[in-house]
């Protein structure tokens, strides 16, 4: 019998020194949650544990290349890629809500969305499936999976999508598949145990993992399990989920208990495992936390809350750490990575190194943009390469618009409260508020 408990710690931060802008009023909230010791194999140590806190210049006469801006038609991964890495978004850059819906649901709506040929898909706490047309605006279907018994059940839905079809598993342990504009289920299938991870998706394969860190690799056309890996299980969950992201010859998955596997995809054997987390005492304080897995080239890239480390995806070999913590995601562009350190320093790093091309501290960033000397830590959601620039998402529903160099540019606000992941479609933002409203910029 397994014991679950769940350790909720919620931290309100609100200050404000400057009522015009109000850019350091945040409130911020942390689910941590138990864990057990670890089992005794290959572990990556890193030799440096402090919080990454130094200022670096940029070097005079550094010149980035980055990659074209692109312009999505759809965004059918809630990372958008199989990677896990997101492109150099194109943006008009207006910033004004040019469209808002109607309340989408009186549920609490998931906050990944979905967007493909102008429909917006999304889930609330019900299990209930929305549709959302773009062209018409209005709900063109909805669908709920579940029976009377559940309905007390609050619903926790990652899905995926792939041309008409919708691919969902659930914290139940139900899999199915729904034709988005049929509003029919495909097929459905029954598991034991709760899932627990995203989904990928291949021509003819479906991968996910449950909350005891299986992993399935599923038929896409029935549902019928192809092969289950297990492997190493934590009793104590918290808020990192089991992550997984794709390549052309492998899928890598992240586990909860810190462990890295490098599955082929031709025959669904293990090529290596190594275990990343470099802290065998576990307890409350020091629970596993990662951003999702990301892929570029030859390399495995995790920000975790004790480093970032980047590994070579042919071998599970560690190229480097840097003694950095995040779990905020990195963005990767070309050969550079831009992060959001702990203590909210925006740093870059060349990836072939891994040397360090800059680091400056936001928080003191905004002051002397504002012109005060009161600096206060903002809390920040995400960020995304755009139009060139760093994009910095905070939890207040600012943004801070940085160039590639690292120097603020400018700041604004949203008029509406972020509340799921951004899409980029069509030189638009778009994203769900926290009145279960679609919003979108431009």
């Amino acid at each position: 019998m397994k014991l679950f408990y769940v350790l909720i710690i919620l931290f309100l931060n609100n200050c404000s020194f400057d009522n015009k802008t109000s850019i350091w009023k945040n409130i911020s909230e942390t689910e941590n949650e138990q864990n057990i010791n670890f089992k005794d194999f290959k572990n990556i140590n890193v030799t440096n544990q402090n919080k990454f806190n130094k200022t670096i210049k940029i070097k005079k006469n550094f010149k980035f290349i980055l990659s074209a801006q692109e312009n999505p038609q759809d965004w059918v991964d809630f990372y958008y890629s199989p990677n896990n890495n997101y492109i150099n978004f194109q943006y008009k850059d207006k910033n004004k809500i040019s469209f808002q819906s109607t309340r989408l649901s009186r549920k609490k709506l998931s906050k990944n969305i979905l967007f493909k040929n102008n429909l917006l898909i999304t889930t609330n706490t019900s299990g209930e499936i929305i549709i959302y047309s773009l062209e018409k605006k209005k709900i063109i279907n909805k669908y709920n999976f579940y029976k009377n018994k559940f309905k007390h059940i609050k619903k926790n839905l990652n899905y995926i999508l792939n041309n008409n079809t919708l691919y969902l598993s659930d914290n139940i342990g139900y899999l199915y598949a729904y034709n988005i504009l049929e509003n029919k289920i495909i097929w459905a299938k029954k598991f034991d145990i709760p899932f627990r991870s995203n989904l990928k998706l291949t021509k003819k394969e479906l991968f996910l993992a449950d909350q005891s860190n299986n992993l399935f690799i599923v038929n896409i056309q029935n549902g019928e399990i192809i092969r289950k890996i297990p492997t190493e299980e934590t009793l104590i969950k918290n808020n990192f989920i089991n992550n997984l992201s794709l390549d052309d010859d492998n899928l890598y998955f992240l586990n909860t208990f810190g462990s890295l596997y490098s599955i082929n995809r031709k025959n669904y054997r293990i090529n290596w495992f190594v275990n990343i987390n470099p802290l065998l005492d576990i307890n409350i304080d020091n629970l596993f936390i990662s951003s999702e897995l990301k892929i570029v080239g030859k390399n495995l890239i995790i920000s975790t809350n004790n480093s970032l480390r980047v590994l070579n995806s042919e071998n599970g070999s560690t190229r480097y750490t840097v003694p950095i913590q995040s779990t905020i995601s990195p963005i990767i562009n070309n050969r550079y990575l831009f992060i959001i350190s702990e203590n909210n320093f925006l740093i870059s790093i060349d990836i072939a190194t891994g040397k360090l091309i800059y680091s400056y501290q936001i928080d003191n960033a905004i002051a002397q943009f504002l012109k005060t000397n009161i600096k206060n830590k903002v809390n920040v959601n995400f960020l995304r390469i755009v139009n060139d620039q760093i994009f910095i998402f905070l939890e207040n529903s600012f943004v801070l618009k940085f160039d590639i160099f690292g120097e603020i540019k400018d700041t604004f606000k949203l008029q509406k409260r972020i509340n799921s992941n951004l899409a980029f479609i069509n030189s638009s933002m778009l994203y769900v508020n926290n009145k279960n409203k679609l919003i979108l910029l431009n």
